[in-house]
């Protein structure tokens, strides 16, 4: 609800400044899909497929954060809540992809040492 509130607020100044609630929204988002998978009796449920499939099902987490802005600020809200996920979810083979694509990104912009600081949780 104070996302909400909030969101509400800052949405009639700009779109900067709501960029930021919106990226929360995200991930609670995100969450509330995660919930049902690691929360669920179902056999044969694999979290890594789901979160990496864009089937009807699946969560497409690589089309998503492509549609985030590109720079590491902005992502790392959205790749840190998914590395929780994954942890919980006891998949570490997604883990090590969700560090990869945070050394991806932060090459690109240039950070070198959260570049290799995720390059070396990536093991």
């Amino acid at each position: 609800a104070a996302v909400m509130t909030l969101l509400s607020h800052v949405s009639r100044e700009s779109y900067s400044r709501a960029y930021t609630q919106l990226l929360r929204l995200h991930c609670l988002r995100e969450i509330e899909d995660a919930n049902s998978v690691l929360c669920s009796s179902l056999d044969g449920i694999n979290f890594s497929d789901i979160a990496s499939s864009d089937l009807s099902m699946g969560w497409d987490w690589d089309g998503r954060l492509k549609n985030t802005a590109s720079e590491v600020a902005g992502s790392s809200v959205i790749v840190n809540v998914r590395l929780a996920l994954s942890r919980f979810a006891a998949a570490p083979d997604l883990e090590g992809s969700l560090w990869l694509t945070m050394g991806k990104r932060a090459r690109k912009d240039g950070l070198n040492n959260i570049t290799e600081n995720a390059l070396a949780h990536a093991d």
